[in-house]
């Protein structure tokens, strides 16, 4: 049995220091995965069905790098790996190598930085017919310092192989550090904000080269938040711009970037009070 022996103080001053020492441990609460059958749905069935994963031990907590053709990249929510590819019908899956990078967030001592912020990526290109794991990683020495592209590194995992390949820096930040929100003809989508101004960046899964996408016109200034998704095999962008409105567009012809049409304008049903006069 440990004894812990705390300074005197006045009374009833350590009662709570005391409480906060002997708390329970934070206990991990697995995620459930589940998926809706919307073809099904007729009113009369449950709309969502429980996956049960293999890996829920080792990994009972996670985040989903994304989907494609079916499979699900996941990793792991306290660290950045294991990193899982899943079919979550068949039940297969495939657990990948550590990357060269630190499996924890922090990097080894011997580098020069020793915080990391990683973005990941997973998508398919016909081109090639290959599944790929994209994995940024942003170096910092202290939490307060800003992030930079010229600290970091991009490497790639294909499946079927054993080994993540280094492929230099990124020239840019991605805004908010999460997964590509959008995978259209093989290339992986992010958004990127630079002195208050929204950009959509790309990644070419088959030559993996990073470029900048034109957006829709005006989605550059005046906009609270830019989000992503993929609708009807489009490339869709969501504005969000002052007093809640939001526009959705969608890009028609992806090998035309001016192609970009506003599908929808939403203003919110807001409670409107009248004044009279002098009142």
């Amino acid at each position: 049995m440990a004894i812990i022996k705390f300074p005197k103080k006045k009374k009833n001053a350590g009662d709570h220091l005391l409480r906060d020492h002997l708390q329970p441990p934070i206990t991990l609460v697995p995620i459930v995965l589940s998926f809706i059958d919307i073809s099904s749905c007729d009113g009369n069935d449950e709309l969502a069905h429980q996956i049960h994963d293999p890996f829920g031990d080792v990994m009972p907590e996670f985040y989903i790098i994304g989907s494609c053709n079916g499979l699900l990249c996941l990793h792991n929510s306290l660290f950045y790996d294991p990193i899982f590819v899943y079919n979550p019908f068949t039940q297969a899956f495939v657990e990948l190598p550590k990357s060269m990078l630190s499996s924890k967030r922090k990097r080894p001592r011997s580098d020069q930085y020793g915080i990391q912020e990683v973005v990941f990526g997973f998508g398919y290109h016909p081109k090639v017919c290959e599944y790929k794991v994209v994995k940024i990683a942003y170096y910092r020495n202290s939490w307060n310092e800003k992030l930079q592209p010229q600290r970091s590194n991009v490497q790639v995992f294909t499946l079927g192989t054993n080994i993540w390949r280094s492929i230099g820096k990124i020239p840019c930040l991605l805004e908010g550090r999460h997964p590509s929100e959008a995978l259209v003809k093989g290339r992986l989508h992010w958004v990127t904000r630079r002195r208050n101004l929204y950009q959509i960046v790309s990644f070419d899964l088959a030559d993996e080269q990073f470029r900048k996408f034109q957006g829709p016109a005006g989605s550059a200034w005046n906009c609270l938040r830019l989000s992503l998704a993929v609708v009807d095999g489009c490339l869709t962008a969501t504005i969000e711009r002052h007093c809640y409105r939001l526009e959705i567009w969608i890009l028609k012809d992806y090998d035309v970037p001016r192609s970009w049409m506003k599908k929808y304008n939403l203003i919110p049903d807001l409670p409107i009070r009248v004044f009279k006069n002098n009142s």
